[in-house]
């Protein structure tokens, strides 16, 4: 079943509900809520085709081309918490 995912900051985005029955990606989540910013990298992996990581990093991007890793953050954050919401339709 396909997931989609509408963020505040409006970024869209479809998963496979499957993908989330993965436990190599619920401990990437854990490692994010403590903080850890390395942990937004297999979180992305995991979860992001090539495509659509790239459409996140550019949703983000900086005039100067940085991806602000705070930015990617809050973006990441905002897809966790309307999961919840995107599985109910």
């Amino acid at each position: 079943m396909i997931v989609h995912v509408k963020t505040e900051s409006g970024f869209e985005c479809d998963f496979e509900r499957e993908a989330f029955n993965d436990m190599e990606l619920l401990e990437a989540v854990e490692n994010m809520d403590n903080g850890e910013a390395m942990a937004f990298l297999p979180f992305v992996r995991k979860l992001f085709a090539p495509e659509d990581k790239k459409r996140l990093y550019d949703s983000v991007r900086e005039p100067d081309g940085r991806v602000p890793v705070e930015k990617i953050g809050r973006v990441i954050g905002e897809i966790i918490k309307a999961l919840p919401e995107a599985e109910k339709k």
